[in-house]
């Protein structure tokens, strides 16, 4: 495995596991991370995974930077010693109300793919999409998936788009989890709240899971957003097989 370690600062260091953004390189770093969890190093104080690499930051009066690239190592042996013959993966169910109001460049996508918008809606919500990393606003969260959807960035941002809402990017999804702006495509919007700072866990989804965006009704969109509001609402989460 090619894997390179890279210093950070005086207390942190890099360990990139390639140069690309793809499912498979960003599951070698979760499973990185898990061995992480399993054979714990004395002195690590925190990891951040990212589309390719994983940040360690560490305590150095616990342990020198050669010491803990050595232990890194032999937990990238236990990695590669790991076989699975049945990988699972966790899948969270997330319903969106695509288009209208809700999703104001749909139409905007499905002229620029030469589709319908019923097929962009078919095609985004048919394939799973794996949560690569989280990242610039708290509960932000990077999803990557195969379905070919590039978008290019708008020439012109707005200023003002409503947490919730669905956008895609460069072959990726990203449900804004705060009203902010942004320069890329809305197709739908979620009812449910990914960051709520009030909850006692602040942080609905985890680096790791699948979504699974389920198309709903406008009459089904309204049932879920009152049921988030009053508490009752719970995620579809599951394990099944690796696609």
């Amino acid at each position: 495995m090619d894997t390179k370690f890279l210093t950070v600062g005086v207390n942190g260091l890099s360990v990139e596991f390639g140069n690309d953004i793809s499912i498979e390189t960003n599951n070698k770093v979760s499973a990185f991370r898990k061995v992480l969890q399993e054979y714990p190093i004395d002195g690590i104080v925190e990891t951040i995974q990212t589309y390719r690499s994983i940040m360690i930051f560490y305590e150095p009066e616990v342990v020198r930077y050669h010491e803990l690239v050595g232990a890194c190592k032999a937990c990238l042996g236990k990695m590669e010693a790991t076989t699975d013959t049945t990988p699972m993966m966790t899948v969270c169910e997330v319903p969106v109300l695509y288009g209208g109001e809700c999703g104001i460049d749909l139409d905007e996508v499905a002229k620029f793919h030469n589709k319908t918008p019923e097929e962009i809606i078919d095609i985004h919500s048919s394939n799973y999409a794996l949560i690569y990393m989280f990242g610039f606003l708290p509960g932000m969260g990077y999803f990557g998936s195969n379905n070919g959807l590039t978008m290019p960035r708008r020439s012109s941002p707005r200023l003002k788009i409503e947490g919730g809402s669905i956008i895609i990017w460069n072959d990726q999804t990203i449900i804004l989890p705060n009203t902010s702006p942004t320069g890329w495509n809305v197709i739908g919007h979620t009812p449910i709240k990914i960051f709520d700072f009030n909850s006692e866990n602040p942080f609905l989804l985890k680096v790791g899971w699948w979504i699974k965006f389920v198309p709903v009704t406008q009459k089904r969109y309204d049932e879920i957003k009152a049921q988030v509001e009053s508490g009752k609402y719970q995620l579809n989460i599951y394990e099944e097989e690796m696609q």
